[in-house]
């Protein structure tokens, strides 16, 4: 939401794949004018939940995952070990305690897999990776990295 408020007070409106809202509406009289691109809460209701992605070449460090959040769940995946993880962040905030194989809460998850691929689907961004130029040199810093904790050993 940062972002796009930013944005907003520059008068910049924020790429159609940001998923935050302006939220100068709470600070501001409750209208768009020349210096605000966005409006009001009214006209443009705080969302539900958020995806995210995590994208790493490296799985040696930290692998690659996605993540639906909403203010009670979280659902991850990750795609590199076939495996999703569910987390009730209301009673198990430090996520703890994956449910993902607990049958109370399947119907629970099933609903954010599916709200979690559909979002995926509007925003995934497939130049993340080795082949997007901004990240070869830090792919390259990690190599290296690993190349000496390797001669360590």
């Amino acid at each position: 939401d940062l972002a796009e408020t930013i944005l907003g007070a520059a008068g910049i409106k924020p790429d159609e794949l940001m998923q935050g809202r302006d939220i100068s509406d709470l600070y501001l009289p409750n209208e768009k004018d020349e210096r605000h691109a966005t409006e009001s809460v009214e006209v443009e209701p705080w969302r539900e939940d958020f995806f995210y992605e995590f994208p790493h070449d490296n799985e040696r460090f930290i692998a690659s995952s996605t993540a639906l959040v909403t203010k009670e769940w979280k659902f991850i995946n990750w795609p590199a070990y076939n495996r999703e993880q569910l987390f009730n962040l209301e009673k198990d905030p430090l996520e703890m305690n994956d449910l993902y194989n607990d049958t109370s809460v399947k119907s629970t998850m099933n609903k954010l897999r599916e709200r979690h691929d559909e979002l995926k689907t509007q925003l995934h961004n497939t130049s993340y990776g080795p082949r997007d130029p901004s990240c070869e040199g830090f792919l390259d810093f990690l190599t290296e990295i690993q190349k000496a904790e390797e001669r360590k050993n």
